[in-house]
Order: C-alpha cells, then structure tokens, then sequence
C-alpha cells in the first residue's frame, strides 16, 4: 500500500466524524444564540415591572452570558440598582414599579446585550424609546 492509499483511507475514515464535529459544534453556537436572544427579547418586553418570567430571565443571565464581560458588567450594576430599589419599595409597603423607582436599570443592560449579539446601533436611547420611557417625536 503506497502513500496515496493510505491518505485516501485516513480521509474515508475521519471526513465523516470531522463532518460530525463540526456540525455539533454549529448547532451548540446555535442554540447558544437563541437562549441570548430569547432572554434579549423577554427583558426588552418589560416596562413596568419585572413579573416571574423577567425576573427568571435576568437571573439566568450570568449563565447564557456568562463570557460576555461587558454584559455581566451591565447586569451587576442593573441587579444592585433594582434590588436597591426593590429593597426600598418594600420597606415603604408598595409595589416595586420598575419605571417609577429604576427606569434606567435595564436599558445599558438590553445594549451591552444586544452588542454581544451583534447588534451594533441599538442603544440605550433607541431601547428607552422603543420600551417608551421616553418620547420621541
């Protein structure tokens, strides 16, 4: 068996389990993609306040994101601003209204998320004014 055989059967055996890999490999960067997008898409829809579904999905963001430095950055100082503010609404005796005590707790948050997913001229501005916290005209 010559040199050429013996290539030509190495790439017999390994093509499919390389073609394996790397479709796995694919699918797992494509799945990851969707679980920041799901939680990118749950925390954009909240406005007032943060019910069981946002509040499970801001507590799952250290583990979706959890190599994204500048969204955990984001989501530290957005959980000291809401629990601070939450802390407060309690001890007052009042519901915690996300709007009224902290609008600007997930809003540096949902950008820093939205770069890391690829999505360069959304803003904390452009968020405020789509959650309508602001007015545009």
């Amino acid at each position: 068996m010559n040199c050429s055989e013996m290539i030509g059967i190495v790439a017999i055996i390994l093509s499919p389990i390389i073609a394996l890999y790397i479709g796995q490999k694919l699918q797992d960067n494509s799945a990851k993609r969707a679980d920041k997008m799901k939680l990118l898409y749950v925390l954009m829809g909240s406005y007032e306040y943060l019910e069981k579904d946002e509040i499970a999905a801001f507590y799952t963001i250290p583990i979706v994101f959890h190599k994204s430095k500048d969204v955990m950055k984001q989501w530290n100082i957005s959980k000291n601003i809401i629990e601070s503010a939450a802390s407060l609404a309690h001890k007052r005796g009042t519901s915690y209204n996300l709007l009224k005590f902290s609008p600007d707790a997930l809003p540096p948050l949902i950008e820093a998320m939205a770069k890391d997913l690829k999505y360069k001229k959304i803003t904390g501005d452009e968020i405020k004014r789509i959650q309508g916290l602001t007015r545009n005209q």
